[in-house]
């Protein structure tokens, strides 16, 4: 299983709006430059965050991308799923379900549900103000 490159890219823009959160906007240029992220791609994501409703813009001079919340109240989960629609770890898990064997005789659709859930909870349980307390490997 892997995420997508949407996803990943997404949380590392977030966490760097996270890091600066009390320094006002942040232009895309510096957010891209400082993670080393591609600036077309990285406004398409800031774009679904945006609708999502957890960054905001402001144009002009000084202007640029913050959070829309405070770090605490946005987890992984939420800028996934704003990204990529809701977390389904497999056909099984997609809402409708998409699994052809769907039924309550699926021997292996307990494994999958067990999995989906703890992925789910682990997931929104780490909020952005915890990105301050993880080491940054490249510092």
């Amino acid at each position: 299983m892997r995420m997508s490159t949407a996803a990943e890219l997404g949380i590392r823009g977030m966490a760097y709006l996270a890091r600066n959160y009390r320094n006002g906007p942040v232009p895309m240029a510096t957010i891209c430059r400082e993670q080393g992220l591609p600036r077309q791609y990285m406004l398409k994501i800031f774009a679904a965050l945006g609708r999502a409703g957890y960054v905001r813009t402001s144009r002009g001079k000084g202007g640029g991308f913050v959070l829309a919340h405070p770090p605490a109240d946005i987890s992984i989960l939420n800028i996934m799923e704003a990204i990529e629609g809701p977390l389904a770890l497999n056909f099984c898990q997609s809402k409708p379900s998409r699994c052809r064997w769907d039924s309550p005789n699926c021997p292996i659709q307990p494994l999958w549900n067990e999995l989906q859930e703890f992925t789910s909870r682990k997931l929104g349980e780490f909020r952005l103000d915890r990105v301050n307390d993880v080491k940054n490997p490249s510092a």
